[in-house]
């Protein structure tokens, strides 16, 4: 029309820049980040985007040049979401769960120029980089995430760090603006295949249309507080990462989505919205109690992908959440559509409504058109409810096109709509309903897999003919990749082998779990019928039954109903766990005659992967487990207790780290960032491991209340295998002959048949502190039977529930016998708990040295390498001899130092607790003890009373000390007396020869977990360390390196000369207090260069001299130890 203009007073080009501009005027003052401690305001948040861009551009970064990230939902990765789209870069986030491969793969196809890091992700984008220099292309920047508040440990010169370049940001830079809308913003990957990625790219209009769209299907009106549980990865967190922006909300970061997480924080911040799949969802309903707590209020909750089932609905709504389902792709930014509910709904019945509920609805306010469609005709199918037709949408919130792949994007746009590919149908009320994918895409967990993609990986088996991949219904995951298999003829492949091989070739959450042989059903045409296939995996039922806890899917039920069902199938007399025929192998059948009834289950199948079997679930077990894994085995884990942590599973309320959780933690995973405390307590130690456990996915090699009674090596004829010079007669780790059979019993139920395992290589993981107590011996009438009061252990005292322990002594004279770390905490807690009034006696025979936790702290700062050369080393040099005899007075002084210290900071002379030994004798035996606090202050009050005694008896009512004729009286003593570690560990072989070699000899391990006569046996977490899950990992690694054939054991009695060595070595400093099981903070160092150096790695960590003379040690330096092969 005439005296129209279009002008910049009334056209600008659309952006979600100008949310993030126009919140930090209205709302500037107002919390736009929380993220544990860390809080920015909106004003904050846009001059570090402004900073960002402005250092991207001095970076060389250009308007369309890709910028990647690889990052979970933290702060630094909402940031990006701004700062690159304002310096006029396309953000390509990058999936957290992709390996190395795949990584690279798709950095090499978006051309990106830079790529952000968290420093969690960063082996993972190291080895993307390394396959990427191999192509001789030139590598993208690395700038490295850190924590928050926390320094980065930059390793290379090569990568930048992101608070560092934040700071040199100019505030000053002039936004660049799109100058069209259509212009892209973001690129996102759809499958991930490494054949043909698909990068979805998405322009500044579409991002800022669904953003306004996102807000209001999800009811946000202004300031909403949104929880952060959909990964920023997957579309731009649905588009909200600019939603909440434009309605100047907080948005609530979470590192790890877990249902304590999730409780919490909507507590404490007041959460009124969030998202999240249907594995969300589950999550949170089956969450235990104790985690679970009440909510502020109504919290909106969007959920998509598959539509979560009727009872998870109904749970979340009891809990006070309103759940929303939508449903789109990444074509369409996201959610596409909203089952918007309608009032006269709410008099159906609850089956009725959960029908409803399960519609994928209309097309959200953004999108022009949504419909169901015949795909050749592209008219739209009738609103019956049961003609099918295809998904197809149409407006400003689909896609530009995928990236270099013009005839991808012609074909998904043809007949000018955009083809989902999924099917549906059209309700009379124009709700649309899918009924099935057409793409063959399986939704797990949230995450989209490629049925194309795994079944080409299958298709390279050499023995697999056809294969198709379909989704297996799953309580937990939502669906499972589910392989129907026909094997070429002649050729033989099991299920494992074939899961092991995809597991080899794919991102571990693409393998399939289930695996069917049989002829596949086909058309005349040839093609498969993949409906009939989904019709037989739905018929399978679940994987994960019982799957119900809120961190750690449950697999007890699931593992029971195996065994259940099994037991129920098989009438036999004997069983054997993928093992033997029973007409084959004698020896087996030996071993079980004695035994209870089992079944004989399945012949050895020679071609099948090495077994290997680990005893426990504790640290050293999750430790050895994951390794393992990585190196392609496929590792069964028998944990006797129904969960993981080992000690950690059963501690006293009091319990927290004894060292820096620094130096405490897995060199690939870090600590959360709610742990803020040097010296984490128990059930945040425990919750740590758990989420390692999760992270590694090992969790599905456990199985739970599975206790190993015996186990037996067997080998053929009457091979005399104490004769051999080297390990196990090979030198390897696998025995062309001989095996374990290990027997395994219900630990619930001891009457239950016993399972017999014949495994290539046993890696026990039973520890020393745990099953065993150590209870001294008393003359006749002088011990516990004559005592009219309770007598326990600290193991029982600690597995009680906290509740219970408080109520068995509270108001009650209680006495500890003993004086290590179990002894001291139990009696301060005790004191505590009672005051003067019922004081709380420790009873001690030796005194040691407890320093207190500051102290420790500096200790491990003081362990490097300059240190190292104070102390005598097994095999030394002579001129390493003489430094250290040059050197060693620096450390008597320095003992004496702390000795005077320890005295003038404790009122040891006051209470006779000047222990008799020195301080380095006691760090040399592994006896290092924090003082709990306030420790001294309750015996000066008198609620703690200490009483050394060489020996104590027991009386009716009470104890009689040698020093003192008036008893003791006491209504509860509990032993922290420790363990009999070396028993525990002998019990469990059932030759006496190997029993021998466990208590007769008092020389250490070969590398502290191979003993030289005990063939295809390892031995994990025996060994003392204050350093423990550190020294355990450095072992894993190396044994982890040795079962893959990386390096070979010297001849037996080299190993006997070399652990003859460090016996003489530990003992020159521990005297008649040295252990076997001690490796010496001081010998740290050393110990970890003789398992580099047999793993081929450099053992200096250090880049500089100095660093690598005076700087501690700690798990960090070894964080890339594997990735130098």
């Amino acid at each position: 029309m005439e005296g129209m203009v279009k002008c910049s007073a009334n056209y600008v080009p659309l952006t979600p820049i100008s949310f993030l501009e126009r919140s930090a005027i209205v709302y500037r003052d107002r919390i736009s980040v929380a993220y544990g401690d860390i809080k920015y305001t909106w004003k904050e948040t846009h001059e570090r985007c402004v900073r960002l861009a402005s250092v991207l551009a001095h970076l060389g970064i250009s308007p369309g040049d890709v910028v990647a990230a690889l990052a979970p939902n933290i702060p630094a990765m909402y940031e990006l979401h701004f700062g690159v789209p304002m310096a006029g870069a396309v953000l390509c986030t990058l999936n957290v769960r992709h390996d190395s491969s795949m990584v690279s793969v798709l950095l090499k196809h978006s051309e990106a120029k830079l790529i952000f890091v968290d420093y969690q992700c960063l082996p993972i984008a190291q080895g993307a980089l390394e396959i990427f220099s191999e192509r001789k292309t030139k590598l993208p920047l690395l700038v490295l995430i850190p924590e928050c508040g926390q320094p980065a440990a930059i390793s290379s010169p090569r990568i930048l760090e992101y608070e560092s370049l934040l700071k040199k940001g100019k505030l000053d830079f002039e936004v660049r603006r799109p100058r069209d809308e259509w212009d892209p913003i973001s690129l996102n990957y759809t499958s991930g295949t490494t054949s043909s990625p698909k990068g979805v790219i998405y322009s500044h209009r579409g991002a800022y249309l669904n953003s306004l769209a996102a807000a209001l299907l999800n009811d946000m009106s202004a300031m909403p507080v949104y929880l952060w549980c959909v990964p920023m990865f997957h579309c731009n967190g649905w588009c909200l990462t600019w939603a909440v922006a434009a309605q100047g909300g907080t948005n609530v970061c979470q590192r790890y989505v877990t249902a304590k997480d999730i409780f919490e924080n909507i507590a404490q911040h007041k959460v009124t919205h969030m998202s999240g799949a249907p594995t969300v969802l589950n999550m949170i309903i089956n969450a235990p109690a104790s985690e679970k707590r009440p909510l502020p209020g109504k919290v909106a909750v969007m959920t998509g992908g598959a539509p979560p089932p009727s009872h998870v609905l109904f749970k979340m709504e009891e809990l006070g959440f309103h759940v929303t389902h939508s449903y789109g792709l990444t074509e369409t930014y996201g959610p596409g559509t909203v089952r918007t509910w309608k009032p006269e709904w709410a008099s159906l019945t609850p089956e009725g409504q959960a029908k409803i509920k399960s519609r994928q609805g209309v097309q959200h306010i953004g999108l022009e058109g949504l419909d169901i469609k015949d795909p050749v005709t592209m008219k739209s199918v009738p609103a019956d409810a049961k003609t099918m037709g295809e998904v197809m949408f149409r407006g400003n919130t689909v896609m530009n096109g995928y990236l270099k792949n013009l005839e991808a994007t012609k074909d998904a746009f043809s007949g000018g709509w955009f083809r989902s590919g999924d099917l549906g149908v059209k309700h009379p009320d124009g709700y649309i309903e899918l009924k099935d994918r057409s793409k063959d895409i399986i939704i797990s967990g949230g995450e989209n897999i490629s049925s194309i993609e795994v079944e080409s990986v299958l298709f390279s088996h050499p023995a697999v003919l056809e294969a198709a991949i379909v989704g297996r219904p799953d309580d937990y995951w939502g669906e499972t990749p589910c392989a129907f298999v026909k094997l070429k003829e002649g050729c033989n492949a099991n299920a494992e082998e074939l899961i092991k091989f995809c597991r080899d070739h794919l991102p571990h959450y693409m393998t399939p779990r289930t695996v069917v042989f049989q002829e596949l059903p086909k058309t005349s045409t040839g093609k498969v019928q993949k409906y009939v296939l989904k019709e037989k995996a739905k018929a399978m039922g679940s994987i994960s039954k019982g799957k119900t806890t809120s961190k750690i899917p449950d697999v007890q039920a699931q593992q029971e109903h195996e065994r259940k069902t099994f037991l129920s199938e098989h009438d036999a007399s004997s069983v054997v766990f993928g093992l033997v025929d029973q007409s084959s192998d004698k020896s087996l059948l030996g071993t079980v005659k004695s035994l209870k009834p089992t079944i004989v289950l399945r012949s050895w199948d020679q071609k099948m992967e090495k077994k290997i079997a680990i005893i426990g679930a504790g640290i050293s077990g999750l430790l050895a487990c994951k390794h393992i894994l990585e190196k392609g085995f496929s590792p069964i884990v028998f944990e006797a207790r129904s969960g993981i942590g080992g000690v950690w599973s059963q501690t006293i309320e009091s319990t927290k780290l004894q060292i820096p959780k620094k130096m405490y933690q897995f060199s690939d995973f870090a600590w959360p960032p709610s742990v803020t405390e040097t010296f984490p307590d128990d059930e945040q130690v425990l919750e740590y491991i758990k989420a390692y456990a999760v992270h590694f996915n090992i969790l599905p090699r456990i199985r739970f209340n599975c206790k190993v009674t015996c186990i037996d090596y067997v080998k053929p004829g009457n091979e005399d295998f104490p004769s051999w010079d080297l390990w196990g007669g090979t030198g390897w780790p696998f025995s062309p002959t001989g095996r374990w059979n290990v027997t395994v019993q219900d630990a619930r139920d001891p009457t239950a048949p016993v399972e017999v395992y014949q495994l290539d290589f046993v890696i026990l993981c039973i520890g020393k502190y745990s099953d065993l107590p150590n209870i001294p011996d008393f003359p006749l009438n002088s011990g516990p039977e004559v005592f009219n009061g309770k007598v326990l252990h600290s193991m029982d005292y600690a597995a009680m529930a906290n509740d219970c322990a408080a109520e068995l002594v509270t108001n009650k004279r209680v006495t500890i016998i003993g004086f290590q770390k179990s002894a001291v905490d139990i009696a301060t807690e005790v004191a505590d708990r009672n005051g003067v009034d019922h004081p709380c006696t420790l009873i001690f025979r030796t005194v040691h040295w407890i320093v207190p936790d500051y102290f420790i702290s500096l200790t491990f700062k003081s362990l490097n390498r300059f240190t190292g050369f104070m102390v005598h080393k097994p095999g030394q040099g002579f001129f390493i001899w003489l430094l250290v005899i040059l050197l060693s007075p620096l450390l008597w002084i320095f003992s004496k130092l702390v000795e005077a210290y320890l005295k003038r900071k404790q009122p040891l002379k006051k209470y006779n607790m000047v222990p008799e030994h020195g301080f380095l004798k006691q760090i040399s035996s592994c006896m290092l003890t924090v003082l709990p606090a306030n420790f001294y202050d309750k015996v000066e009050e008198g609620s703690l009373v200490l009483k050394k005694s060489q020996s104590f008896n027991f009386c009716k009512n009470g104890l009689v000390v040698d020093s003192e004729e008036t008893p003791i009286a006491t209504d509860i003593v509990i032993f922290a007396t420790g363990y009999k570690g070396d028993e525990k560990l002998k019990n469990i072989f059932k030759s006496s020869c190997f029993q021998k070699c466990i208590t007769e000899s008092l020389a250490p391990f070969y590398r502290e977990c191979i003993h030289p006569q005990i063939p295809q046996l390892a031995i994990l977490g025996y060994a003392d360390s204050p350093a423990f899950l550190y020294t355990t990992e450095m072992r894993s690694k190396w044994l982890a390196h040795f079962l893959a054939g990386k390096f070979k054991l010297p001849t037996i009695g080299e190993m006997e000369a070399d652990v003859k060595k460090w016996e003489k070595c530990m003992k020159y400093y521990a005297n008649e207090s040295y252990k076997r099981s001690c490796i010496s903070v001081l010998l740290q160092i050393y110990c970890n260069d003789q398992i580099c150096k047999d793993m081929g790695f450099n053992p200096r960590r250090k880049k500089w001299l100095l660093a690598e003379l005076f700087a501690p040690y700690c798990p960090d330096d070894y964080k890339y130890l594997c990735w130098e092969m």
